[in-house]
């Protein structure tokens, strides 16, 4: 049982280990925490929470250049109808300064809760 012990602690490594991609468990992943961070062509990034109150809503965002712009959303309008269920929002279109998101499925009676978007802009 020992060798087992010794034999998983030579692979993971210590935290001080230097980075490496062919070294311990440790090393490798210092160095794609490096290398990544090397790499970051962020140029801008904005988070924004906001609740829908239609089935078309258009967030205002800071002034990006759509076509270099990742945007992330979370949140979904939940029905309260006769059965309950989820439609799980989209975004509809990005533009310099709006985003515009709606649900999936098109039925009135939603209720709305708290939906949050990220927009990534690259350089």
């Amino acid at each position: 049982m020992t060798w087992l012990v010794s034999l998983f602690l030579y692979h993971l490594g210590l935290r001080t280990d230097a980075a490496s991609s062919t070294g311990s468990l440790h090393a490798k992943t210092t160095d794609i925490k490096n290398t990544l961070a090397a790499v970051t062509n962020v140029k801008s990034w904005q988070s924004i929470t906001f609740t829908p109150t239609t089935t078309s809503t258009t967030v205002t965002i800071s002034s990006v250049n759509p076509a270099k712009v990742m945007v992330f959303l979370n949140g979904h309008y939940a029905y309260s109808t006769s059965a309950p269920y989820i439609a799980m929002p989209y975004i509809d279109s990005v533009g310099a300064t709006s985003i515009v998101i709606k649900p999936g499925l098109s039925i009135t009676g939603p209720t709305y809760a708290p939906m949050s978007l990220i927009v990534v802009e690259l350089y």
